[in-house]
């Protein structure tokens, strides 16, 4: 009788990369590891690795890329006008999310400008700490 044959190292690979995205989130991948588990909704079958690498390899970053205009990004093989438009819609997601973070800040009137950037800070989930606001040309009583 015939040896079962061992599946090939990408079987299973769209499942590992979603794994280590939950366990790890973004930081936990590369930036063209982060487009093709994107692209992944895009491409429903099929390596879409080399897609990924080539928009890094062409706009320099997952930023660059998903900002790039639709008539540029179907430049790159293995993306058409479909993947491109879905590209751009990360783009939208991430500036609304951004707009409505900024709109969400709770406005202080009267407040001095040490406590807008404390609040915007840790609006963002940074602290602002006395040192860091030291080096920006602020007194600690400020914070």
């Amino acid at each position: 009788m015939g040896e079962k044959k061992p599946k090939p190292h990408y079987h299973g690979h769209r499942d590992r990369l979603r794994e280590r995205f939950a366990k790890g989130g973004a930081d936990a991948l590369a930036d063209y590891e982060l487009l093709e588990l994107y692209l992944f909704n895009s491409v429903r079958q099929g390596d879409v690795k080399p897609t990924a690498k080539a928009l890094i390899a062409k706009f320099g970053s997952f930023a660059e890329a998903v900002a790039a205009p639709v008539e540029r990004l179907v430049e790159v093989k293995g993306v058409g006008p479909k993947t491109a438009l879905d590209l751009q819609i990360i783009k939208a997601a991430a500036t609304k999310l951004g707009q409505e973070s900024i709109l969400g800040l709770t406005l202080l009137t009267g407040r001095n400008p040490a406590q807008y950037f404390s609040l915007l800070f840790s609006q963002c989930g940074l602290a602002l700490t006395p040192s860091l606001f030291e080096s920006m040309g602020a007194a600690k009583s400020n914070l």
